[in-house]
């Protein structure tokens, strides 16, 4: 089997770093890290039992830095070994020479799970008083092969033959010494080119590699990323962009770039954290806003610097002064890139880092400035800028990581551009890796048809039903217009929400938010709002109809909570969006929802079989006015304010009053609402039939003067009646006499329908 290319090495140098084998190649790199298919694989593990080795006798170093390990360890991590006692290089038999293999199971949080073949020369086997180590065998081969001990030369593949028997094939750069390169990219061109075309691709031999062109072909579901992606970039390049920055000083820095005393959230430094739009690219989440360098702490009303055990508070001039050069630091950041300008080959990055250290003495590092250089030079650096995510990606791709952030940076983004792709959708296909399986046959193919919101039911609508307060729009929606629409009653067909003052577009679309995993690690995940879960059901049941109820539409900005998804309001005469919209996230979501399916969402429409249906107050219109472009979207319906003949409570008697029915009270209340020419007192006001339910009113007549019953009813009534509809007129309603609320309740307690003036009632 094809092993990986540098991690059976020796006797090079790299001079941008990148130098040291990983003596691993890993045997699953799919979904679930199963195990690769081929017949070599196959071999090896039939060798590798065959040949097995008590685990107890088995050492090893394992991980960064090289921990020891022995076999009785409780975190050994090695699951196999095999001593395997005739082992050949190139078709010659390395005499006295025994090679130890091991399967090691990796227990790190971004791989735990994945199998690898390890080969390197720590691999140690104890017998009595012998031990036999592979820094032996490759001894052993220098020696029987006439190489120098600093000789150049490596290892391609590692078969097994007869179960019993190992074959390397080795390749010899220089016999007689070490070799330099000047990148890892210039040592893999020039021993791939040593292997040639006679051996077998990675995806042959069994081992399956994420090549370029495989990265290249998942990406093609991401595509609408970088279109959003594009104008996301320009804008933040004009509000925090060099020219921006250099533009403000003195107090106005410190509010353009740091969490400040005013707490908005238009500075730099939240909108990289918090700002949901930057998302996407990467997060820097986690520990205090010590990491910025200088904030300002609401707390001890001060500006802050240092750490969270060493703070320091600094007053305004010194966070002035502080700030300022953290800016300069930043800006000279900027210059050296631009400076650097082509950056496709890793010794531009090695250069770099050499010149950022100069310039940036107290922000080198920070997770916040990688994440401000990507917003500046996405191409440059990919949105990766912890150390376990670099590391994750560089280890999937096969590369091993570089000690320097910068670098690492580096060595990923020149994979980016193998791959011909945005470092943005490449970070879609490294989050999404998990729901992928590059190891079927058929996994490029099965991600790539977009899906296309098709329904069998074609009349989906907008549909705002009003009236006045208790007309009984919700009880009209639920149980007659609904189902006029075939929508069955159920919470997965009908998904329920309500607008208010602070509702936003967030809370009705859905958000990124953090989330603590058992292991107190911290993802962050999307939270979908009611519209996000309305979408999914009509997807999930294409063919059915499913509501979205928007109870109190104006009672929050709608026009603001909507967003972007204001445009898919807009229907053809299918019921379907007549426009299509990008949003990543919603898209990921759906994604992520749907991945089983095989389909991908490379945009957002309203589908036909999704019915909006919001109810509105007419009392309630001026709260938040609906615009004409709002309006026009919509088909509105009013719901008559008059009792019908099924009214279930309409003969119901009032509380306090002598014989007044429930519909005689509404009645003679409206018609002298509408009979007054006093603008404030319009139609609008009028009581709606269901405004009072059932059970605050009596069934028969000798309930009326049960106390408990008035009390209830009075503040129901009275309360609309004197703070809303006679606002400013409280004496052509009730007794002159009465002053406050309190008084008309009191005085309805024990006269009933005297507290109003004459003529309500005639």
């Amino acid at each position: 089997m094809k092993i990986d290319l540098a991690t059976l090495a020796f006797g090079y140098k790299v001079k941008s770093g990148g130098a040291t084998p990983n003596w691993a190649t890993s045997l699953g790199q799919g979904k679930e890290y199963k195990i690769n298919n081929g017949p070599e694989i196959d071999d090896m593990l039939k060798g590798i039992i065959y040949c097995n080795a008590p685990l107890g006798r088995v050492a090893t170093k394992i991980g960064k830095g090289g921990r020891l390990v022995n076999g009785s360890d409780s975190d050994k991590r090695f699951v196999l070994a095999a001593v395997f006692p005739v082992v050949y290089v190139n078709d010659k038999l390395i005499s006295d020479a025994k090679f130890i293999m091991l399967i090691t199971k990796d227990d790190s949080e971004s791989h735990s799970g994945r199998l690898r073949l390890k080969y390197g020369p720590s691999n140690t086997y104890i017998e009595g008083d012998m031990s036999y180590s592979n820094a032996d065998f490759y001894q052993k081969v220098r020696e029987q092969l006439n190489l120098a001990e600093d000789a150049c030369w490596f290892v391609s593949r590692i078969d097994v033959k007869n179960q019993n028997e190992l074959h390397l094939n080795a390749h010899i750069v220089n016999p007689n010494g070490s070799m330099e390169y000047e990148t890892t990219e210039d040592l893999h061109a020039s021993w791939k080119s040593l292997i040639g075309d006679d051996e077998e691709s990675n995806e042959s031999s069994g081992n399956y590699y994420l090549s370029p062109a495989w990265f290249a072909e998942i990406a093609q579901k991401y595509t609408s990323v970088d279109i959003e992606a594009e104008q996301i970039y320009k804008e933040f390049k004009e509000k925090y962009g060099p020219e921006a920055l250099k533009a403000v000083s003195g107090l106005d820095l410190l509010h353009k770039m740091f969490i400040n005393e005013t707490r908005d959230k238009e500075n730099l430094c939240y909108v990289l954290e918090f700002d949901k739009q930057y998302s996407p690219f990467g997060g820097i989440g986690g520990g205090s806003a010590y990491k910025y360098g200088l904030y300002y702490s609401l707390d001890k009303q001060s500006w802050m610097t240092g750490a969270g055990r060493s703070p320091k508070a600094l007053s305004q001039s010194e966070a002035i002064e502080l700030g300022t050069n953290i800016r300069e630091e930043l800006l000279k950041g900027v210059e050296v890139i631009e400076s650097i300008g082509d950056f496709s080959k890793l010794s531009a990055y090695v250069e770099l880092n050499s010149k950022l250290h100069d310039v940036m003495p107290t922000i080198l590092n920070k997770k916040w400035v990688m994440k401000y250089f990507h917003m500046l030079f996405p191409q440059v650096f990919p949105p990766f800028y912890n150390y376990d995510w670099q590391t994750k990606v560089l280890d999937t791709i096969d590369s091993e990581p570089d000690e320097s952030a910068f670098v690492r940076m580096g060595q990923i983004a020149l994979f980016v551009k193998q791959c011909g792709i945005s470092a943005l959708a490449f970070s879609k296909v490294i989050y999404n890796l998990d729901s992928l399986d590059p190891v079927k046959e058929d996994s490029v193919s099965a991600v790539t048809e977009v899906y296309t919101f098709a329904s069998e039911i074609g009349n989906g609508k907008n549909v705002v039903v009003y009236g006045t307060p208790g007309c009984g729009k919700s009880y009209y929606v639920q149980n007659k217009l609904l189902a006029q629409f075939g929508v069955v009653n159920d919470e997965q067909h009908r998904i329920r929400t309500t607008f208010y003052q602070d509702y936003t577009n967030t809370d009705f679309v859905g958000q990124i938010i953090p989330k603590v995993k058992e292991d107190k690690s911290v993802t962050y995940e999307f939270n979908p709002g009611p519209f996000a879960l309305a979408l999914k059901m009509a997807i999930k049941y294409p063919n059915e109809a499913v509501s979205l109820i928007i109870e109190e539409l104006n009672r929050g900005n709608a026009a603001s909570i909507f967003g972007d998804i204001f445009q898919l309001l807009d229907r053809n005469e299918k019921g379907q969006s007549q426009y299509k919209i990008t949003n990543v996230n919603l898209q990921d979501y759906l994604n992520d929802q749907f991945k089983e399916q095989n389909v991908c969402f490379d945009y957002i429409v309203i589908p036909s079989n999704l019915y909006i249906v919001a109810t509105m107050n007419t009392s309630d219109q001026n709260v938040f006015t609906l615009d004409t472009a709002f309006k026009r979207r919509w088909k509105f319906e009013k719901l008559p304010n008059v009792f019908a003949n099924d009214h279930e409570y309409a003969k119901y008697f009032v509380p306090g009053m002598e014989k007044v029915t429930w519909e005689e009270l509404v009645n003679k209340i409206n018609r002298f609402i509408v009979s007054r020419a006093d603008e404030l007192s319009s139609e609008d006001k009028q009581l709606g039939v269901y405004f009072i339910g059932k059970d605050s009113l009596c069934e028969n007549l000798d309930e009326v003067t049960n106390e408990n019953k008035k009390r209830e009813f009075a503040y129901k009534l009275l309360e609309y009646l004197w703070d809303d509809v006679a606002k400013y007129s409280h004496s052509d309603w009730f007794d002159p006499e009465i002053k406050t609320l309190d008084q008309l309740i009191t005085e309805y307690m024990k006269n009933g329908q005297k507290v109003f003036v004459n003529g309500i009632f005639e």
